[in-house]
């Protein structure tokens, strides 16, 4: 029997901060930004990604 291990491929996607509060900016949203706000633009971010390169996700995937 083989010693193999198995892995856990994802796609890694970085939502930079500086780029959600810049956009939140332009929003002119009234008040603070939250974490949830946070989360959410993050989710869009990484969703707009796997819309735009679906067909080239194999330069994007990692092993880990």
């Amino acid at each position: 029997m083989t010693n193999i291990k198995p892995k856990t491929a994802y796609i890694e996607i970085d939502c930079f901060i500086d780029d959600f509060f810049e956009e939140w900016e332009e929003m002119e949203e009234p008040g603070e930004p939250t974490q949830e706000d946070y989360d959410k633009w993050a989710f869009a971010t990484a969703m707009g990604f796997l819309e735009r390169y679906r067909y080239e996700l194999d330069n994007y995937l990692k092993l880990k």
